[in-house]
């Protein structure tokens, strides 16, 4: 009807067939025109990644664990902090009934960085690691935890390369289409990212920042709420993660950008003894409260992690006694076999 009263007020003036098939061919070229593009996706995500300096989450996941057709009541709690000084601290707890089964920290203080495994079903404060590894950070990881995935950032924040979806794509050869799904125009890219085996594709969503609402990599993730946070940041807070074997559902517990984080969140835990230290940039391992490797000199702007109260990383040295006894051994043996070969020679002489 709106389309009929607009023609009759241009009856007297143009010929009617002709305003009718200017319409016609103008309003499909208008509704073209309004459809999600690359490069509005990439300003918008430009524009979203510039909009916060740091961002703190924590959330809760359910795993999805079925067992004999039985599901199995197995949650992760999860805290992660990232900044652009690389300052960052991950913390996930899994439970099951109620009882913590695992955790696992991960930190770096802008120049180190590192991860920690606990012992199974330890949850006391005062517990110290069974491993800690560090190495020098990168953006937002270190030479040792790249690779992971913070499930409910999936897509938007990538490993192993640490980097955030628009850092990302700007070094990707990308496809791009514009599709409708349940009557909202989204946009769908593909790429490649390097020793991949599988393409990645996402579809973008343009009321959202063109934050990523679905992303197929090996599994599926799909995002089922958005919610914006001050100063006016969208982020996905609530969805779903598709592994085949499993579906996990996860949402947002609290969102805060622009904040900065306790010295403490981001240095390695105090270790006991026996807790196993990895230097990954040197590649050598040792016990704590046993003589460290001999460090490599040849070794420039070598790592010096220390703990959360400030105190550095050492392993104490060695002040027992030796014993001869497995030298003693050895030589007793080579000097047996010594005589036992000049009595042959003797022989067939």
């Amino acid at each position: 009807m709106a389309r009929l009263n607009a023609l009759r007020i241009r009856e007297g003036s143009l010929p009617y067939g002709l305003v009718y098939i200017g319409m016609v061919v103008l309003l499909p070229a208008a509704a073209i025109a309004e459809q999600p593009t690359l490069d509005e996706a990439m300003s918008a995500l430009e524009r979203w990644r510039a909009s916060f300096s740091s961002i703190h989450i924590t959330y809760e996941i359910d795993e999805g664990v079925i067992e004999n057709s039985v599901p199995r009541p197995i949650i992760t709690l999860g805290e992660y902090y990232w900044s652009e000084a690389k300052r960052f601290y991950w913390h996930e707890r899994v439970i099951e009934n109620g009882k913590l089964i695992r955790q696992r920290l991960d930190w770096g203080d802008g120049t180190t960085g590192g991860r920690a495994i606990y012992p199974l079903g330890e949850d006391q404060a005062d517990v110290p690691p069974t491993m800690i590894d560090y190495g020098r950070t990168v953006a937002g990881g270190y030479n040792g935890v790249q690779g992971r995935i913070v499930t409910p950032l999936d897509g938007i924040w990538q490993p192993p390369s640490c980097g955030w979806l628009p850092e990302v794509l700007r070094e990707q050869q990308i496809t791009s289409r514009a599709v409708s799904r349940d009557g909202v125009e989204l946009l769908e890219i593909t790429y490649h990212k390097p020793m991949d085996n599988a393409p990645i594709t996402m579809l973008l969503d343009p009321r959202h920042s063109y934050l990523p609402r679905s992303t197929l990599w090996g599994w599926e993730g799909h995002v089922s709420e958005y919610k914006q946070f001050p100063p006016g940041i969208w982020i996905a807070t609530m969805g779903v993660f598709d592994m085949q074997e499993r579906k996990q559902s996860w949402k947002m517990t609290s969102v805060v950008f622009n904040e900065d984080i306790a010295d403490e969140k981001v240095r390695p835990p105090k270790p006991g003894d026996g807790t196993r230290i990895t230097d990954m940039t040197q590649r050598k391992s040792w016990f704590h409260g046993s003589p460290p490797p001999i460090p490599d000199p040849t070794q420039e702007n070598q790592t010096s992690p220390v703990h959360g109260d400030g105190s550095p990383i050492v392993a104490r040295p060695f002040t027992g006694t030796w014993s001869w006894l497995p030298l003693w051994l050895t030589l007793l043996g080579i000097s047996v076999l010594a005589i036992s070969l000049f009595i042959r020679k003797l022989d067939r002489t």
